[in-house]
């Protein structure tokens, strides 16, 4: 996208089973300089973890671990995202709309969300849209 502003971009999701966050994944497209940090979110907003994304490409996905493994229970919602200070993301208007294009079980992506300014749990919605921010998840404990 074109837009330049101080951004959190991210992804609301529910596992089917226990398990671990490991790390936050997002798509990275031209323009798109850092530095980038992601973070996952509990359902009320408590930031769990937050990492620096290092030796990033200049396109494509990029991934960075978590400091320590994040325990998530089944069944509740979480959000990971990641932090840009320049915009220019990758974003597909109406994804969410079109029924099962979310799913890769045991995962379940429910919206894309977002929070313009400093980084901050992101809560805002617009058209259904994906933001390409993905969990790096490990079934089981």
């Amino acid at each position: 996208t074109y837009d330049t502003a101080s951004v959190e971009l991210g992804t609301t999701f529910r596992a089917a089973v226990e398990g671990t966050v490991t790390g936050v994944r997002y798509f990275r497209g031209p323009g798109a300089t850092g530095p980038h940090t992601g973070s996952l979110w509990s359902n009320t907003g408590a930031r769990l973890a937050t990492v620096t994304f290092t030796n990033e490409t200049v396109t494509g996905w990029q991934q960075a671990t978590f400091p320590a493994p994040i325990p998530i229970t089944a069944n509740t919602t979480y959000t990971i995202s990641y932090h840009t200070n320049v915009g220019r993301y990758a974003v597909t208007n109406g994804y969410y709309a079109a029924s099962g294009q979310a799913s890769n079980p045991p995962l379940q992506g429910l919206a894309g969300v977002f929070a313009y300014g400093v980084s901050a749990f992101p809560t805002q919605t617009y058209d259904a849209s994906n933001y390409w921010v993905d969990v790096v998840f490990v079934p089981g404990r």
